[in-house]
């Protein structure tokens, strides 16, 4: 999928990515995924620049000025970014070309797991309805594998799958060329402020993280971009986006925003793969665009062969089952 993703994702930029936290992260390379820091301001100003993180440390490993805390910078070098929109697109296709089919939840909808009465009520299929003349039909299969992100735990059940509500905004500038003004060279990751920027190879900035979550409403729904208060929110987005940093986001600010109702994540904030029940499997977890490739890998393998891969252990939808202790106590009194 990497590979796939570098050939035909034009976004695709394995740039590195600047993090600031008040954990001390340890440095490790196992896997070739390598970290490196924490890292002095001189190293900082050479992977960066425009990074505000020197303003942030008054010295390497010194402390927040709000928080009265340490704060260390550690360097990702393995890491990139890549539009989403653009990437979902390339896997759709090559999922297409090998035989992969789609079908619009514009034209149809699973209404319904499909169980066989005979067998143990075990899953083998679903049930979908049409969405223009309401007509039915069954789609059967071997095993029904259920990867549709927040809207996962709605057939599957929340017992299995349990997720937490987590709407998402994004906010994007115009294009910047480099001709306009400094341009980032890597994605910076504020833990502290809880904020991310990156920029595009087409120049547009990306800001996003949960400090550009305010204005959402009391229940659970996004405030349109047509609200009255959009603008406010806009304006607060640059403001912290140029803390970071300040002069690429001052010479293209942003200017327009994408709203999710909600982005998949588990209860624990770690996946959920593996079989709910008998016929039935689920895969969700909330890092999609980036273990996608992988997951999908081990999903294929569990499902097609037949076997359970240890690397899944701990991400198993039987983790979130709670067993009733009085019920055990009367079990082994009655042994």
């Amino acid at each position: 999928s990497d590979a796939l993703l570098s050939q035909k994702c034009s976004s695709l930029e394995w740039c590195g990515t600047l993090v600031r936290t008040k954990k001390q992260l340890h440095p490790f390379d196992e896997g070739g995924y390598t970290i490196e820091g924490p890292i002095s301001m001189e190293r900082i100003r050479e992977l960066e620049p425009e990074a505000n993180f020197t303003d942030c440390n008054t010295n390497n490993n010194s402390t927040d000025a709000d928080a009265d805390e340490p704060v260390y910078t550690y360097y990702f070098a393995d890491e990139g970014h890549v539009d989403p929109q653009e990437a979902v697109m390339v896997l759709r296709q090559e999922a297409k070309d090998q035989g992969v089919s789609f079908v619009s939840s514009r034209e149809e909808r699973v209404v319904e797991l499909v169980r066989d009465s005979n067998n143990g009520q075990v899953v083998v299929g679903v049930k979908t309805q049409n969405t223009n003349n309401g007509e039915q039909k069954q789609l059967l299969a071997d095993v029904v594998i259920v990867a549709a992100g927040s809207n996962t735990s709605l057939l599957v059940g929340g017992g299995g799958v349990p997720l937490v509500h987590n709407p998402s905004r994004t906010y994007f500038s115009a294009p910047l060329s480099s001709t306009t003004g400094p341009i980032l060279n890597r994605t910076l990751v504020d833990m502290v402020s809880s904020l991310y920027v990156a920029q595009r190879k087409d120049g547009t900035i990306v800001v996003g993280g949960g400090a550009v979550k305010f204005g959402l409403s009391a229940d659970k729904k996004l405030i349109s971009s047509k609200d009255e208060a959009a603008a406010k929110q806009l304006e607060m987005a640059n403001e912290l986006a140029r803390q970071i940093a300040p002069k690429p986001i001052g010479n293209a600010p942003l200017t327009y925003k994408r709203e999710v109702g909600s982005k998949p994540m588990p209860k624990d904030g770690f996946p959920i793969v593996g079989y709910v029940e008998p016929g039935l499997y689920a895969a969700v977890t909330h890092s999609g665009m980036t273990l996608s490739p992988l997951i999908g890998q081990l999903v294929a393998a569990e499902v097609k062969e037949q076997v359970s891969l240890c690397i899944l252990d701990e991400y198993r939808p039987t983790r979130f089952i709670v067993v009733d202790d009085e019920e055990c106590i009367e079990e082994s009194s009655s042994t």
